[in-house]
């Protein structure tokens, strides 16, 4: 599944920073960030920020951030659970996690492991995840460190033509392709509060080791990168006025090899460092002002003299914001931001090019609302534009990655919660995304693989303390096929609703759970690469799941 939050079809994923305590998890490679990796039950929360957001996470976050903060400190005892999931599709699921806490530290182990046969054939898909960390706090030093190794095999079934999708939708063409890969990823970070000042340190390790085949091709690749991340905060209050400052660095390495059976053999690499500093005053007025500034230097380099790539190039980028908010009332704010950020092409991007694609950037207005009553309603709608100046997308005519004309999105974003009675709760999400072609000779016309509209709708029910029921419903509207950046095909990819369900029942630590995803088993697909012949990519159909949790 994408991460798109802003309307980039294609390129969403690369649109999208994953942070993970401080640390980026988002790929410098075509892929997509694995949260299936992280257990939920060590999660303590996850923020996503919408919009560009480079002046603190830094390249990449055009769209937005994804920011997980993992549960930390030393709280005291023993505490656990562990599941089993079987599910449609020879589906099984099992997972257990162990947290044992002191005065001063915690140790905490986890462990996953899934497999499913897929919908489609060759879609068959194994994840085995295992994760140790140990936390704690001492006076005002806070510590953390984690291990993460995770192993991953896919199948691809690969796409399918209008007529092969209509007759059946679960076969491949591709019974050959796969792709697994192998990542260890360590992650440490460092507090320590002296009064007003609060100094920290993140810092993260990974190594990922690849192999597939694809259409012919036979590759491996390996993967290296380290973060490190000092950054200090200083707060302070005066009466109902409060003041935060921070000063940050992030300094970035990452170097990958890759061959292949046709004569790649590529080596690339790209460092990062970036000084960025914000600024966040509440008046007595109860008005809100953010700024912050980041100033970044990259080079990236790539050389593979047999597919002619032979790239080094030097950047220095810079990515601002400016913020007001605007409490009117106890339950009423009003706000306004504005945003410059940026993000570079990854290795796969810069792949047959003669020369590194330049840099995308990316500039945003916003204006919103935040609401909330004592009833049990709440909510936020905002609406916004961004502009972006070299854009990297696919060109399906000159069949390589390039940086667009001018382009614009602009849309409208509504989230509520509303505790209907104390038994039901409603939750909805809205969202309009206008994109086109700001300039050039598709000037005025429709990005493709962006839909519309979207939207979510989910109602849950209490009938009692120990019973939970949800439905959900999520419509994703139509869009055009990838080649259609000059609007010349008549058909569009097909809007689509899906419906899914779920049923627990809790007694004594133990839960049990029923559930559904695409409940009616609507045949659709929201990818889709050929306006001729379809070149498209089914969604999944019905799975049926049972599960037994047992926490203590």
């Amino acid at each position: 599944y994408s991460l798109d939050l802003r309307g980039f079809g294609a390129t969403a994923d690369q649109n999208v920073v994953v942070v993970v305590d401080g640390v980026r998890i988002s790929e410098n490679e075509l892929a997509t960030s694995r949260l299936s990796a992280i257990a939920p039950d060590m999660i303590e929360s996850i923020e996503v920020v919408r919009g560009g957001s480079s002046v603190q996470w830094g390249e990449g976050a055009s769209a937005g951030v994804i920011n997980v903060v993992l549960k930390q400190g030393a709280t005291k005892g023993v505490q656990g659970s562990a599941a089993a999931q079987v599910e449609s599709f020879a589906g099984r699921d099992v997972n257990a996690r162990l947290r044992v806490g002191g005065e001063l530290a915690a140790f905490e182990a986890s462990l996953r492991s899934y497999h499913s046969e897929g919908y489609r054939a060759n879609s068959n898909n194994s994840q085995n995840v295992g994760a140790l960390g140990l936390t704690g706090e001492s006076g005002g030093l806070k510590y953390r460190l984690r291990l993460n190794q995770e192993d991953q095999d896919n199948r691809f079934p690969g796409a399918l033509t209008f007529a092969q999708f209509a007759s059946d939708p679960t076969q491949t063409l591709t019974p050959n392709d796969f792709g697994n890969s192998r990542e260890t990823r360590w992650a440490g970070g460092l507090e320590y509060r002296a009064g007003a000042l609060l100094y920290a340190l993140d810092l993260g390790t990974r190594q990922r080791d690849t192999s597939s085949h694809y259409t012919g091709f036979d590759s491996e690749t390996n993967v290296h990168s380290t973060q490190i991340s000092p950054k200090i905060i200083y707060s302070a209050k005066t009466g109902t006025s409060a003041l935060t400052l921070l000063l940050g660095a992030d300094v970035q390495r990452w170097d990958y090899e890759a061959v292949n059976n046709f004569g790649q053999n590529e080596v690339a690499s790209q460092s990062n460092n970036a000084l960025y500093a914000s600024g966040d005053v509440l008046l007595a007025s109860q008005t809100r002002l953010v700024a912050g500034l980041r100033r970044e230097q990259v080079r990236k380099t790539g050389d593979d003299a047999a597919n002619f790539v032979a790239y080094d190039r030097s950047d220095t980028l810079s990515a601002w914001d400016l913020g007001v908010n605007q409490a009117l009332s106890a339950n009423l704010n009003l706000y306004g931001r504005l945003a410059q950020a940026y993000r570079l092409p990854n290795v796969d991007e810069n792949r047959y090019l003669m020369a590194a694609l330049r840099p995308q950037v990316t500039r945003d207005v916003e204006l919103g609302a935040k609401w909330h009553a004592a009833s049990g309603i709440q909510g936020s709608a905002r609406i916004f534009q961004q502009n972006a100046v070299d854009e990297i997308a696919y060109d399906a005519l000159t069949f390589s990655n390039v940086n667009l004309e001018p382009t614009r999105r602009s849309g409208l974003e509504v989230e509520g919660q509303a505790a209907i009675t104390p038994q039901w709760t409603l939750n909805a999400t809205l969202q309009t995304v206008k994109a086109r072609f700001a300039a050039g000779g598709n000037a005025g016309l429709e990005i493709p693989l962006v839909s519309a509209l979207s939207g979510t709708v989910r109602l849950s029910w209490k009938p009692d303390a120990r019973q939970s029921v949800n439905f959900g419903l999520r419509y994703l509207g139509e869009a055009r096929f990838g080649d259609d950046n000059n609007n010349t095909c008549a058909a569009k990819i097909p809007a689509s609703t899906l419906l899914d369900a779920r049923y627990a029942y809790q007694a004594q630590g133990w839960e049990w759970a029923v559930a559904a995803t695409n409940l009616a088993n609507s045949s659709s697909y929201s990818q889709a690469f050929s306006c001729l012949n379809g070149a498209l990519y089914p969604d999944p159909g019905r799975k049926l799941s049972l599960t037994a949790k047992y926490s203590f």
